[in-house]
């Protein structure tokens, strides 16, 4: 029994080791795929090729494709081993899906002479999961089932409902070599492998795809499960629970319903998302919204940028607005021409809309007239980048507006005195605040002014008058100063603080009480947290210099 269970523990360690280090792999082949992808897509749209150079590329497209596949498993593989997969959960027909996947692989089928036929049925069999996911398992399981049926076999793939109307259900059956009974269950296990005596080892993988699979199908709550009637050809059965109240809040981002896609842009506010606690994301990185409709630029700098940002993705800027509303970006990204609502369209509509105005705008185009360039500027562009364009020169203009708003909120609620020592000129971040903004912000710290000394003061009640919700009052005053309300006010009473221990001979403790703080204690403990000095230190220090 002591030697079972050292075997079971040594290889599960192993099995940790390996997902690691394949997980480092990965993240290190990332930026030469992304570097072949990105000239690539370039040489396709700008040179003038012979034929043969068509199907040159075209081959290296579809090998760089599978092998940020493979990456991607890998990475998500990790993800959910470590806990941090949170699904995005929204409403499709699984009969769209499959015809998807259908149009996918009907010319890999003919090449590879094998008949692949779908049977979805009249009915419409809406389920709600995480569509991007789902299709992972799908193309997984049908992937596998092209590489094991050989020429002259079948694929045949369809959908129904169980018996007892719990689940939806999605069956992909073949004619290949089958599975031995006693490797069903195994093959789910990650790094398992199917090898028998039919030439089947041709074809072995990575051990990751059904193990994914699996874990994926799990996190929402359906199961998988595979058969192999006497041990000629596979079946793969995915089951997924009808509605959506098997859900956990803790295991998903957010809800996106198809009314959704009727909503006008301007008409999707946090009142139609989900509540406060669960939009406000889980991480120290800033997010960054990319709106572009060339859906291989949107993969390639997300590739590119997801180990520095948290990213989104847009393909218009219908899209985009609605995803503006949705997660409230740091940073907005998009490209000029689009269709239903172009970037520029989408940026007057930022700069009009309060909730909303003072988000930056990176506008990336194909024209290079400096007209062009003079009117996005006008219109309250931040930046504005012709392509083609280097990842690094995108970055940079990232991070310098994002830099640009970090000085913006430190000048913002510095005393008198410091402001004086550190004037500048030019604030880029500032100068594209419309006035609206700055008299957000005017109010904001006239109020908490007013109320300095009165310890029971809440800034939140400000969010009525000035005509938002309390959720987009949160999210405006997050952006633009960096701090949640009641951070906010600690922040500006200890600034107030510091004003009157250097003109003012006030004890510590009337300090405390005079600046809002109930307890003397508490005020050292957070003067300390901000300055790593106590309140007296920090009097003597002055007093020296």
């Amino acid at each position: 029994m002591i030697k079972v269970k050292n075997d079971i523990y040594i290889e599960q360690k192993l099995s940790e080791m390996k997902i690691k280090f394949f997980t480092n792999i990965s993240h290190e082949l990332r930026t030469p795929l992304t570097l072949i992808q990105g000239p690539i897509q370039e040489i396709k749209e700008k040179e003038h090729l012979t034929d043969k150079g068509i199907k040159y590329i075209e081959l290296m497209e579809k090998n760089i494709k599978q092998m940020l596949q493979l990456v991607n498993q890998i990475l998500d593989f990790r993800k959910i081993q470590n806990g941090k997969m949170k699904l995005h959960v929204s409403s499709f027909e699984i009969n769209d899906l499959l015809q998807s996947f259908y149009n996918e692989f009907r010319l890999l089928s003919e090449e590879n002479e094998i008949s692949y036929t779908c049977e979805c049925g009249d009915n419409d069999y809406v389920v709600w999961a995480d569509k991007e996911k789902i299709e992972i398992v799908i193309r997984n399981i049908i992937s596998n089932a092209f590489k094991f049926t050989p020429a002259g076999g079948s694929i045949y793939v369809s959908t129904g409902e169980s018996e007892d109307g719990k689940y939806h259900y999605i069956r992909i059956e073949d004619t290949g070599v089958g599975i031995p009974e006693n490797k069903l269950n195994e093959i789910f296990n990650r790094f398992s492998q199917l090898d028998n005596n039919q030439g089947v080892s041709n074809f072995k993988g990575s051990g990751i795809g059904l193990a994914l699979s699996k874990e994926i199908i799990a996190l929402h709550h359906g199961d998988i499960c595979a058969e192999s009637p006497n041990q000629r050809g596979a079946v793969f059965i995915i089951k997924l629970l009808k509605g959506k109240e098997h859900y956990n809040p803790s295991e998903i981002d957010f809800y996106i319903s198809e009314d959704t896609k009727e909503l006008p842009a301007e008409e999707f506010t946090e009142e139609d998302d989900i509540d406060e606690d669960t939009s406000i994301i889980n991480s120290s990185l800033p997010s960054v919204l990319i709106v572009e409709d060339n859906k291989d630029l949107c993969t390639m700098l997300k590739l590119q940028f997801e180990d520095r940002y948290n990213i989104y993705i847009a393909n218009d800027g219908a899209d985009g607005m609605k995803k503006i509303y949705l997660f409230h970006p740091d940073i907005v990204v998009t490209d000029q021409m689009m269709p239903n609502m172009d970037g520029l369209e989408m940026l007057q509509r930022i700069r009009k809309d309060f909730q909303i105005s003072h988000i930056p705008v990176i506008i990336l185009t194909a024209k290079n007239d400096e007209q062009a360039r003079t009117h996005a500027i006008t219109l309250g562009a931040n930046a504005y980048i012709t392509k083609p364009f280097s990842k690094d020169y995108l970055q940079a203009r990232i991070e310098q507006l994002l830099k640009e708003r970090k000085l913006f909120r430190e000048k913002m609620w510095q005393t008198p005195k410091e402001d004086e020592i550190n004037n500048k000129d030019e604030h880029s971040y500032g100068e594209f605040l419309v006035q609206k903004d700055i008299q957000f912000i005017e109010k904001i710290h006239q109020v908490i002014e007013e109320n300095i000394d009165n310890s029971d003061f809440n800034i939140d009640t400000i969010a009525n008058s000035i005509g938002l919700s309390r959720s987009a009052f949160f999210k405006k005053l997050k952006s633009l100063t960096g701090f949640s309300p009641v951070d906010l006010v600690k922040e500006i009473r200890l600034n107030k603080a510091v004003e009157l221990m250097k003109n003012s001979d006030l004890t510590i403790s009337e300090i405390a009480y005079s600046v809002g703080f109930k307890d003397s204690g508490y005020f050292s403990k957070c003067f300390r947290k901000k300055y790593e000095l106590t309140p007296s230190d920090y009097l003597n220090e002055w007093r020296k210099s």
